[in-house]
């Protein structure tokens, strides 16, 4: 993952993809927890930045909503990383993966650089950390405290590495390149001193001394008008250089008050040779020998680095972290360095390894050994470690009969050889931590860079975890190695980069069979990548991929091997232990032992604590090997996701009598208590596991899945948490594959239930003529299953009615099914009187209305539904609002809004929100009203929920009219009216017409609001919403008088009033 907060607010996954960050105050707590990640911050602290100086009356509740609503608005895979850590919440980001923090440890490197005068490295460094800055940081961010709070310290870091980044070119003689950089820097920061000082300096050097000083009064004057002082000594001396010709002036190297002595310059070294070619140069020393006697005169130099990779790319943050192991400025190590490079196979641990090898070998002048130790070699056999310290031994120039046997007189040997000298050692490809031991050199001085593909335990050695490229790295490298011209096909190289798994083994493999192949292009390149052989093509002779995960699967015990074939099964993301349990049938200790084992062998990896996943190519590899025991294993990992996922749902959402799915205890599992011991742990759950729950239930209405029924009982187990959730695609995936496999085995029950349950998310989605479809397929299937079941069907077919504005239709469809629910004993009646409450309101038979939703109501309350509940008192709320009892409606809200946010359900909370900003609204309470729409706009655009997001706009366009804003109130319905008309959602379209007309009749533009009133007319006279109606023809009435047709604009009031009069309300609307 990449976090970025040196700029707008941004998360890219690891294919590169944004990652949608909540609007509003959620993405000031995500600022906020990434500005501190690492650290435990306090809640007060989260309550400050995010609600600044006007917290809301219980700021822990809420904070502790928002989190949850964070957590699942990120997925799974960043939203496990914030963690509730008393006093607050803590966010983990992986090493390399905030800008901030690759940021501050690249200027920490540049400064260590600039005081040692090493300017080539200082620019090189300052350069990757000002290159992170992309703009203003959090720029997007709401008004409030937190981003000015954070300006200054992340202000101050830029510009001191501007300013050290300036000084390093300078005395690199590069004054004349960065002139207009400095005169940019002048102009950004007006009174800083340094800057003015540099550019002063950069225009002496570039032959430009009347601009230098000019430059310098005009400081001076500004300086004294401002401040009423004058300029700094230190740049008053360089002025007075300036003005006298001072050739001290040419020599400059570092602004003053950091000027630093500079190292002497190592002796220079021939470049070494290729592989394992030593050098001719000669050196003559005398000193103890590895066993007491006096080492030989004369011996060559070591330098037996192989060629530094050509084409070298990215890893900056990884090349600076080893590089820190040998600044001058950092504390000695007590011993040898050690730097372990771990990885999986293919990722680029040896090449990592050698380029920083070269880049630091002139630090060490007494010789550089390299030695392959062979573990994950398909050929060859580990190198033993007496086998390595002779050959180490024998190259340093150890006399043969002075090399003894034993393995530990050889390490002995070696260590006392190496002891007072500077050596670098690169131990390549290591098996354990037991064949690297030996071989460490003795005493201080010395670097060890080991790669292996398992985690090695080696004391105090500093870990370096190599994961893929970013993004922008492995686009880089594809173009290195393809050549010039896949540079115009930029978004095929990132589909292939993303094929590739951004692991360099296979962008390289890729990336030169197209450079081989002329008449291919990068777009025919992904296609062979896209067609389920990717392996196969990820190959070059006996170099590949696939060949490379083989050797580490081939040293696996067998209870590895099993475990590793057995998750490839796994259809998920990634998996916990608990669920490798059920799929190798284990206890979960055994199966975490192996899964740890795996996970230090680079064949897992880990994004979060008890969380384990496949690369993507290492995912299809593991597929490719047969497995035994497949069918019972897949039904074990299906009975132990279904069994869960009942559980939880009823912890989260019970279900009313009668209507919960059941569910078996899988064999196995102890019996006793539930699996989760509060409903927050079950909604965690719930939401880490979705994606998987649904992977599970889509694979198992395939063909290839082992018991295809587990389809449909996770999507009648989810739906009523996914539908409280906003999660209704995922719904939709379930109950189509549920529908698929229902009709293969011809099982009509299932068929019915999974069309049903098609057709209501695909109603919740607004894809009206699909649902409508669906649901009658399903009363098709369904004829013979008896009337509880039809009355479901027709409940649905009357609820979609009701939504695309058939209101006497849906009337019908809802009265037949209340009656068969309650001859069958149904307790699903309570959803059909509440379907039925919302059509006659939408009637205009607002007491008939109130007695459906009260009856509703109190079913729910009984049945502890709480989402019904909710439901109800928005209907209710609604009745009291339009017949004049405002207050009491405002009464309903609040209640629904506190059952909502104690229960987590967010798709009631849109709607609770979006009926308090319309009685705020008509109490004049406008402040109030503005900030409840603003709030459920936020809400619907972070659950996608677009009816949602028209009902708020249109909201926040008549409330803003009803302020006067004009500007803001046509801002928000031209919005909401194109978005309700491309919803097919007839009832809504009406309002948001009949809003956008009053707006531009205020306007001044009659014209468009006749035309825009009319057509809600028409639409409310097909619908039978009399009151839209009237809402219409006053706006009408309004339109014709501004345009001179009095005639027209009585007939319109008439119309209006009489309308009004048939309903029972006010003149005034």
């Amino acid at each position: 993952m990449d976090f970025r907060v040196l700029g707008p607010l941004e998360i890219r996954d690891d294919s590169g993809a944004l990652r949608r960050i909540p609007a509003g105050r959620s993405r000031t707590l995500c600022a906020a927890l990434l500005l501190s990640a690492g650290t435990v911050v306090s809640a007060d602290a989260l309550v400050r930045d995010v609600w600044d100086d006007a917290p809301p009356g219980q700021p822990r509740a809420a904070l502790q909503v928002m989190v949850m609503r964070l957590r699942r608005a990120l997925g799974p895979d960043v939203g496990s990383r914030i963690r509730t850590v008393p006093p607050g919440y803590l966010f983990t980001a992986m090493p390399g993966e905030l800008d901030l923090h690759i940021a501050q440890e690249l200027c920490a490197l540049g400064r260590a650089a600039h005081r040692r005068a090493d300017w080539p490295e200082t620019v090189r460094l300052l350069d990757r950390a000002l290159a992170l800055w992309r703009g203003e940081p959090l720029v997007d961010l709401p008004a409030g405290h937190l981003a000015p709070r954070i300006a200054g310290s992340l202000q101050e870091l830029r510009i001191e590495a501007m300013r050290q980044r300036f000084d390093a070119l300078l005395a690199l003689g590069r004054h004349e390149q960065i002139l207009g950089e400095l005169t940019t820097a002048v102009d950004s920061w007006p009174l800083h001193e340094q800057f003015r000082a540099q550019l002063l300096v950069a225009r002496y050097r570039s032959g430009r001394r009347a601009e230098a000083l000019a430059g310098y009064q005009d400081f001076r004057r500004v300086l004294v008008r401002e401040l009423g002082v004058e300029p700094g000594a230190e740049l008053a001396a360089l002025h007075q250089a300036a003005l006298v010709g001072d050739p001290s002036l040419v020599s400059f190297e570092a602004t003053p008050e950091l000027e630093t002595e500079r190292e002497p310059e190592p002796e220079p070294e021939p470049e070494p040779g290729p592989e394992s070619e030593s050098e001719s140069e000669s050196e003559s020393e005398s000193e103890p020998d590895s066993l007491g006697g006096s080492a030989p005169t004369s011996r060559q130099r070591v330098a037996q680095l192989p060629t530094d990779v050509p084409d070298f790319t990215g890893r900056d943050a990884e090349v600076a972290r080893l590089r820190t192991l040998v600044d001058p400025d950092r504390a000695p190590e007590p011993g040898v360095a050690v730097a372990a490079i771990h990885g999986m196979a293919g990722v680029g641990k040896t090449a990592l390894a050698i380029h920083t090898a070269h880049l630091l070998r002139d630090r060490y002048p007494d010789g550089q050994f390299f030695l392959d130790l062979h573990a994950h070699s398909p050929d060859q056999d580990p190198v033993r470690p007496q086998t390595a310290l002779d050959h180490l031994l024998r190259a340093w120039g150890t006399p043969t009969d002075r090399i003894p046997d034993t393995v530990a007189e050889l390490s002995a040997a070696w260590r006392s050889a190496m002891s007072g000298h500077r050596v670098l050692l690169v131990l390549d490809n290591a098996a354990d931590a037991s064949q690297v031991r030996p071989l460490l050199p003795g005493g201080a001085g010395s670097l060890v860079l080991v790669t292996s593909r398992h985690r090695l335990l080696l004391d105090a050695a500093h870990i370096v975890d190599l994961d893929i490229l970013p993004q922008a790295e492995a686009i880089s490298l594809f173009r290195t190695v393809a050549g010039e011209r896949s540079r115009t096909e930029p978004e095929a190289v990132a589909e292939a980069v993303a094929l590739c798994g951004r692991l360099p083994l296979a962008i390289r493999i890729a990336a030169a069979r197209l450079r081989t192949r002329p008449v291919w292009t990068v777009a025919q390149l992904v296609q062979r990548l896209s067609d389920g052989r990717r392996l196969s093509e990820l190959a070059a002779g006996d170099r590949g991929v696939a060949a490379a995960f083989a050797v580490s699967y081939r040293q696996l015990t067998a209870a590895q091997q099993r475990m590793f074939r057995l998750l490839g099964l796994h259809p998920g993301a990634d998996f916990d232990a608990e669920a490798v349990a059920a799929l190798a049938g284990v206890d979960p200790p055994a199966a975490e032992a192996v899964l740890e084992q795996l996970l230090d062998a680079n064949l897992l990896q880990q994004r979060a604590a008890n969380r384990y996943r496949f690369h993507d190519l290492m995912r299809d590899h593991a597929r490719s090997l047969a497995v035994e025991d497949s069918r019972d294993a897949l039904i074990r990992l299906s009975d132990h996701y279904r069994w869960l996922a009942s559980e939880a749902v009823e912890q989260v959402m019970p279900h009313p009598p009668g209507r919960r799915p059941v569910v078996s205890r899988p064999s196995g599992t102890a019996a006793g208590s539930g699996p989760f011991a509060d409903p927050e742990r079950a909604e965690e759950w719930l939401s880490v596991e979705q994606d998987n729950l649904v992977a599970i239930g889509v694979q198992s209405g395939t063909k290839d899945w082992p018991a295809w029924e587990y389809a449909g009982d996770l999507a009648d187990i989810l739906w009523r948490y996914q539908l409280a959730r906003g999660l209704d695609h995922q719904s939709l995936a379930l109950y189509e594959s549920a529908a698929r496999a229902a009709r293969r085995a011809d099982d009509p029950a299932r068929l019915t239930r999974a069309l049903r349950g098609q057709g209501r998310a695909l109603q919740v989605l607004c894809r009206y003529e699909q649902a409508r479809d669906v649901t009658l397929q399903a009363l098709h299937a369904g004829e013979a299953l008896g009337d509880a079941d039809t009355a479901q069907t027709l409940n649905n077919l009357g609820s979609l009615a009701w939504r695309t504005g058939d209101l006497e239709q849906a009337a019908d469809h809802l009265r037949q099914a209340l009656e068969l629910y309650r001859s069958a004993g149904d307790v699903g009646a309570v959803s059909a009187l509440q379907n039925l409450g919302g059509v006659t309101f939408r009637l205009g038979r607002y007491s008939e209305a109130a007695a459906y939703y009260d009856q509703a109501l109190a079913v729910h309350t009984d049945l502890g539904n709480w989402a019904g509940q909710c439901d109800a008192l928005v209907g209710l709320a609604n009745v009291l609002n339009r017949t004049g009892d405002a207050e009491k409606a405002l009464d309903h809200v609040d209640r629904g809004l506190a059952i909502a946010a104690d229960h987590r359900l967010r798709v009631a909370e849109i709607a609770l929100l979006e009926t308090r900003g319309a009685v705020c609204a008509r109490l004049g309470r406008h402040l109030e009203a503005v900030d409840s729409l603003r709030r459920c706009l936020d809400l619907a655009r972070e659950a996608g929920h677009q009816l949602g997001q028209v009902y708020a706009l249109t909201g926040l366009g008549t409330v803003h009219h009803l302020a006067g804003d004009l500007e803001q109130a046509l801002a928000c319905l031209e919005q909401a009216e194109p978005l309700a008309r491309s919803l097919g959602e007839r009832m809504v379209h009406t309002d948001a017409l009949n809003a956008l007309g009053a707006v531009v009749a205020s306007a001044g533009r009659p014209a468009e609001a006749r035309d825009h009133h009319q057509a809600a007319l028409d639409m409310a006279r097909t619908i039978g919403d009399r009151y839209v109606q009237a809402q219409a023809h006053q706006g009408l009435s309004r339109a014709y008088a501004d345009l001179g047709q009095e005639g027209l604009a009585r007939d319109h009031r008439a119309r209006a009033l009489a309308l009004l009069a048939a309903l029972g309300l006010p003149e005034t609307l």
